[in-house]
């Protein structure tokens, strides 16, 4: 993996952003319905080269955003942080996935595979059509100095969407059919989480075994050069000639190896970067809408109900002591209470819908960004094709120098 040059100054990666870029107010005025799924990433994530703390090293990261010219460091709490503020801030929204934070040890391997993933889960939050319009992602590409010191001295808001925007009461178009519509993606959305995983975990093992099999060709190859020397040592004298053309054969055999096995290799480093990656981005997708229909039923909750029987019991309550000698301090503190809670079911009965208007539209983008897989097959389709051509005229040059 190649590094990119750091601009640090103590410690802290100056931030390279373009003055002009403001962050927007997260107003969810129109949601996109149309999805530019050509539209490559616009973010990259790499390791910086040094690491700190005196027992513990932290690794941090190096996070450019292209788009709006910024070059920030973060640390994996960064991440953390930014991705528990966003489900309290938008808690009716895919909020794309984290990778876990691994307590164990942190090998070559498991950082690489953590950096993808982050550079995954911020490539994501960029494309949502409401979350990469929020202020705090903003603050997240764009804050030069340290996180954890900026949120000191600017505690962000963690109320949710609905409660944030001042929302006004949806139209009954909006919200019509929703649950019907929900509980059929939820449904689908099971078998692709399951089939994504499943394709995951195929591709990477043939990306693997191309790999493997370009060091066989590496290994035979190295064996048929040793062999072409002993050659050079004749037990007699009258098969000169054979041993020759057997050297000559073999030092061609071992060359054409050696393409196949750099043909191989590169094949397999393409589908790791880009067809496995993409996959797991799809895969990503369909998981950060079943978190979604998780985290649904907490956040719609049984308020309403509650507030229901208990202004019927009070309503009840009221009517029966009304014009009662006495009661009439009971009576008022009943009225009271029954005038607030009807506020309360109005208000909450606002914040229903919305919850259903944003699930529309998620499931509605969950579509959109599902057709991403149309790109996906072409890609690993023409990858495959371009590699097979390419090991087709490797083979097919060393057979007809051979029999030439």
């Amino acid at each position: 993996m190649n590094q990119e040059d750091s601009e640090e100054e103590d410690g802290v990666i100056q931030n390279q952003h373009n003055t002009n870029t403001q962050p927007s107010t997260g107003s969810n005025e129109s949601f996109e319905t149309f999805v530019n799924i050509d539209k490559p990433d616009t973010v990259t994530v790499q390791i910086a080269p040094e690491k700190e703390g005196y027992i513990f090293k932290h690794v941090k990261y190096i996070v450019q955003n292209n788009d709006i010219k910024s070059r920030v460091l973060r640390r994996y709490n960064d991440f953390s942080w930014l991705v528990e503020t966003i489900i309290r801030r938008y808690p009716s929204r895919m909020i794309p996935n984290l990778p876990p934070k691994n307590l164990g040890g942190r090998t070559d391997a498991f950082l690489e595979k953590r950096r993808k993933a982050l550079s995954r889960f911020l490539n994501a939050l960029l494309r949502h059509p409401i979350l990469r319009n929020d202020e705090i992602v903003h603050v997240f590409f764009t804050e030069p100095s340290e996180l954890g010191a900026w949120k000191k001295q600017n505690a962000p808001s963690l109320e949710d969407e609905f409660f944030r925007l001042q929302i006004g009461e949806e139209s009954a178009n909006a919200t019509q059919d929703w649950e019907e519509r929900f509980e059929k993606a939820t449904q689908r959305n099971e078998v692709a989480v399951k089939t994504y995983t499943e394709m995951c975990i195929a591709m990477e093992r043939m990306a693997k075994r191309q790999s493997n099999q370009a060091k066989d060709y590496m290994r035979y190859g190295t064996c048929l050069s040793s062999l072409s020397e002993l050659e050079n040592f004749c037990y007699s004298e009258a098969c000169q000639r054979r041993c020759r053309q057997v050297r000559l054969d073999s030092e061609l055999v071992a060359k054409h190896l050696q393409k196949a096995r750099v043909q191989l290799q590169n094949s397999s480093d393409v589908i790791y970067s880009t067809t496995l990656e993409q996959l797991k981005r799809q895969r990503d997708l369909c998981l950060s809408f079943k978190d979604l229909c998780n985290r649904k039923n907490r956040y719609w909750g049984n308020i309403l109900e509650v507030l229901e029987k208990r202004v019927n019991n009070n309503r009840i309550k009221a009517n029966q002591n009304r014009g009662i000698p006495g009661m009439e301090n009971e009576v008022q503190k009943l009225d009271v209470l029954l005038r607030q809670d009807n506020e309360a079911i109005v208000k909450e009965k606002k914040r229903r819908q919305y919850i259903a208007k944003s699930i529309k539209e998620e499931i509605r983008y969950l579509q959109d960004q599902e057709s991403y897989a149309l790109i996906l097959h072409r890609n690993f389709t023409q990858i495959q094709a371009q590699s097979e051509k390419n090991m087709y005229e490797i083979w097919n040059e060393l057979q007809n120098k051979l029999e030439g």
